[in-house]
């Protein structure tokens, strides 16, 4: 249903309007609506769903900022909107201050025991309802999620991993292959001691994804060189038994030493056939995006 600027009366807010009467994020408001239903997106624009036209949205017209959707004044009262449910976060909120998307966020949470993956959603665990955990569900799919008290950000469990995660971005904005000063290592969230903050981003994504991996592991090969075999023993950067799958982390090699040490080991591993997925300074900052795809092309599905 559509209002015209000349139909629509003062009491008709947009969705913009509307967070600033509840003092809420413009963008925590889309967020919301979109994840109850209520509006979904369709390129660049919010569209109405069933469920939002049967609240009370409409569409208005404008001659500048073209159509858009509008909410009755009583909306703000709603249920919805109410401090105790709209105080709740998602995962996607949750991860928003500290750059970490909805889906990592929800395998840190997994990782702490406050949530276990159910079918395509997750299911609150005894643990995510001790400490104020709710459970969902999307009113359009019907899919499960949790969301979470304002108050969990204080958790010290869950400050403790953020703020260790916190720690390696910020070596790796200052450096990529930023290396602990005075020879110490950088401890990772699963115990493992690493030599960079770049190995150690790694190593966490690794852990909080729920993939077995060891750090430095020995790969003896028995290269052939005509008549003569040679042993060599190399250390990898992480080894994933779950499909006998490499990972080397090549880093910033800038000298020609560094480069024939790369070439000479990426020859041992195509010598003896192993499954090598390589990993550069660019693809740090999209890990999330990245690494599942290359794991997907060994069979190992992390989503």
């Amino acid at each position: 249903m559509y209002l015209t600027m000349a139909d629509k009366p003062a009491n008709f807010f947009s969705t913009t309007q509307l967070a600033k009467k509840l003092d809420r994020d413009a963008k925590d408001v889309f967020s919301l609506l979109s994840e109850r239903g209520w509006i979904r997106r369709e390129g660049k624009v919010w569209r109405l769903s069933t469920k939002g036209e049967f609240e009370g949205g409409r569409y208005t017209q404008h001659e500048k900022f073209g159509e858009y959707i509008v909410w009755p004044e009583e909306i703000k009262n709603h249920r919805l909107f109410n401090s105790e449910t709209f105080n709740f976060l998602t995962a996607s909120q949750l991860g928003k201050s500290h750059k970490i998307s909805a889906k990592r966020m929800n395998l840190i949470l997994s990782e702490l025991g406050w949530i276990q993956r159910f079918h395509h959603g997750w299911k609150l665990t005894a643990l995510g309802q001790a400490v104020g955990g709710q459970q969902v569900e999307h009113e359009t799919t019907g899919m499960p999620y949790a969301q979470w008290p304002e108050q969990v950000r204080h958790n010290l469990q869950f400050r403790s991993t953020l703020e260790k995660l916190s720690q390696h971005n910020e070596h790796l904005s200052k450096e990529a292959d930023f290396f602990i000063a005075g020879g110490r290592l950088c401890e990772c969230l699963d115990g493992h001691q690493v030599e960079s903050a770049a190995l150690a981003e790694i190593d966490n994504w690794l852990y909080i994804s729920g993939i077995s991996h060891a750090y430095r592991r020995e790969i003896p090969t028995e290269l052939d060189h005509g008549s003569e075999k040679i042993k060599e023993s190399i250390t990898c950067d992480f080894y994933l038994p779950n499909g006998h799958i490499y990972i080397e982390y090549w880093g910033q090699e800038k000298s020609p030493a560094d480069i024939q040490r790369k070439l000479a080991r990426k020859e041992i591993y195509h010598a003896a056939e192993l499954k090598l997925i390589e990993l550069n300074e660019s693809d740090l900052d999209q890990l999330d995006e990245v690494l599942p795809k290359l794991l997907l092309q060994h069979d190992v599905d992390v989503y």
